[in-house]
Order: structure tokens, then sequence, then C-alpha cells
């Protein structure tokens, strides 16, 4: 995939900066108007979730990833840091 010039092979040490942080199977940086936006995803399958397809009464199960966009930046370093501080609520205790 391209973004403006640049493939996600110029991203990957941003992207290995950000595992270093959280944890993800996947992930891809997309650059739209010179925002950079990280995209993680989770590997799942069909057959553990709550409204499965069903054809012809058998359930049909695939593989798909599950992604969402959690960080971005102008720069490399704004990236990181939104990556930060998506993971730190994730580290409270309810009483904070």
């Amino acid at each position: 995939m391209e973004y403006l010039g640049k493939t996600n092979n110029d991203f990957k040490e941003i992207i290995k900066k950000a595992r270093v942080i959280i944890e993800f199977d996947v992930a891809r940086i997309s650059k739209t108007m010179g925002r950079m936006y990280l995209i993680i995803g989770f590997k799942k399958n069909t057959k553990n979730d709550v409204g499965q397809w069903i054809k012809n009464g058998e359930p049909i199960n695939f593989d798909y990833v599950d992604e969402k966009i959690i960080a971005s930046g102008d720069t490399e370093e704004e990236l990181i840091e939104s990556v930060r501080e998506y993971k730190r609520p994730c580290n409270m205790s309810w009483e904070e």
C-alpha cells in the first residue's frame, strides 16, 4: 500500500517502537494530509464471535483482522507519544 509516496516499509521502525510499548498482531501506518495514523489489529476468527454468520443453517467460520486507529501525530515523536498516551489508561486502576 502506498500513502503519499511512502510505503509501510518506510514506517517499519516506527511500528517496531510502537510494538515495544503495546502488543498487537499487525500494524500499519496511514498518512493523510501530513498526519500519520497508527492502525493496529488483532487476528480473530468468527467462530468465537457473538454474531456468527450462518448459511443454510451451518456456521461460516473465517479468520479476519480486527483493526482500530489508536494513535496519530504529525511527526514520529508525536505518534510515539500518542501511543504512550493510548497505553496509559490501560495501566490505571479502577480508583484512578
